[in-house]
């Protein structure tokens, strides 16, 4: 195609070998005027070879490669495709997706030319391979109709799970360029996109909804606690990085939403950490304190490892005792003394005293610690996640590593309980 490209489509890929084929081929189907720039992030295999290939075998559609001899990870490898840009439209996919369609791209293109909007947000299928059926994704979908300036950001953040994926939804060169120069200065190997689409909210001017089902989101059926380790980590990097520009508002209620979106994301990646480390075994001290020390401490440090525990601690202990005092109502049983954080901790402590010595924790006995623990810290726990103050005389800042075994299979018990009453199948 000789005419000038009407859309800039950004693929970053790593040792997508198997898949990236399919990606271009997709878009080969879709028959708009477009430049497509992947990003090789350091690939082992021979997924630029096929890239290359492709490109030769397609020269009516202009396609870069841009090589990084070291890894990048997708924030890099997105925002040196977004530099390169040139189209006044731009689609940042992942390579291992697909699209639907071969019309449906381009009526929504036609729309975000006709609007001039910033963000035109389009609809997504999920599929959890090896079935091919899709499934719809709530979390993935347009939250309204039509915003503008900080309505925009408003509106996500009031999700309750906001839409942070970057694949769906197409962006103005004008937004992007906006984007790369104001994105604080910092190291995002994972969710990147929500430190991308929580700064793009921030910033557009005009945000629409387009009713097409463009995007086949492939769904991962696992992921190592290694990754939500990493995964919490970055939370904190990206709160610390937007929380910043979000003051700069000065607008109050918006700070404060982007708090509670950030806490919110912690409190459930942290809950994932322990399930996955606790998952299908009995609770064994040993095991995981050295899980802690050889997977998880590399990556993510034991100080915000325990601010983290705190506040998905408190969370899921909020919400199990609100259940509970609803069922008491129905059924009132005895009143349960309140427990000081005095006392709390020193029932962590005698159940690490109790774990080091062989006696075997009961999950039962790890729900209750949980519970003490979590309704215990309420008065320490802020907006700010940064902010934490520990209810507890010896406890400054963090405890000793020995004790967080404790405290995440406390949390790893409540999560399974809240998980198991939420979703019984």
């Amino acid at each position: 195609m000789s005419e000038s490209p009407r859309l800039s489509v950004i693929i970053p890929f790593h040792d997508c070998a198997a898949s990236i084929r399919a990606i271009l081929d997709d878009l080969h189907s879709q028959q708009i005027a477009m430049e497509i720039i992947a990003v090789d992030d350091a690939s082992t295999d021979g997924g630029p070879a096929i890239v290359t290939d492709w490109a030769h075998s397609h020269p009516e559609y202009p396609v870069r490669i841009i090589h990084s001899r070291h890894r990048i990870y997708s924030l890099g490898a997105r925002l040196e495709g977004m530099r390169q840009a040139a189209a006044p439209v731009i689609l940042s996919l992942d390579a291992d997706d697909r699209l639907l369609g071969t019309q449906r791209l381009r009526r929504a293109l036609h729309m975000m030319e006709e609007t001039n909007c910033d963000i035109l947000h389009f609809r997504t299928a999920g599929i959890l391979p090896p079935s091919p059926v899709h499934q719809p994704l709530s979390w993935t979908e347009p939250f309204s109709g039509h915003l503008q300036g900080l309505d925009i950001v408003r509106a996500f953040l009031a999700c309750p799970y906001p839409p942070a994926q970057i694949w769906n939804k197409l962006l103005s060169r004008q937004l992007v360029r906006r984007l790369v120069e104001t994105i604080p200065d910092v190291r995002v190997r994972y969710f990147d996109v929500k430190l991308l689409l929580t700064l793009a909210m921030l910033l557009a001017r005009e945000y629409r909804s387009c009713n097409e089902l463009i995007y086949e989101y492939h769904m991962r059926t696992f992921r190592t606690s290694e990754l939500y380790a990493k995964q919490v980590d970055a939370l904190y990097t990206i709160h610390d990085a937007l929380l910043p520009l979000f003051q700069n508002t000065n607008d109050d209620a918006l700070v404060s939403a982007f708090q509670k979106y950030m806490r919110q994301r912690i409190i459930i990646q942290t809950g994932h950490l322990c399930m996955s480390l606790c998952s299908g075994q009995t609770f064994s001290y040993p095991a995981l304190s050295a899980a802690l020390k050889e997977e998880i401490f590399p990556c993510l440090e034991a100080e915000t490892l325990f601010h983290a525990l705190c506040t998905s601690c408190n969370a899921n202990a909020a919400r199990l005792t609100n259940w509970q005092s609803k069922l008491s109502r129905l059924c009132p049983a005895p009143a349960e003394n309140h427990t000081s954080p005095q006392e709390a901790w020193e029932s962590l402590r005698s159940a690490r005293q109790q774990a080091v010595q062989g006696k075997t924790i009961t999950d039962e006995e790890l729900l209750r610690y949980g519970l003490l623990f979590g309704r215990s810290i309420a008065s320490g726990i802020g907006e700010n996640i940064r902010l934490f103050s520990p209810p507890f005389p010896e406890c400054s800042a963090a405890p000793s590593e020995d004790i967080l075994p404790v405290i995440l299979g406390g949390n790893a018990a409540m999560g399974s309980l809240i998980t198991g009453i939420l979703s019984p199948s």
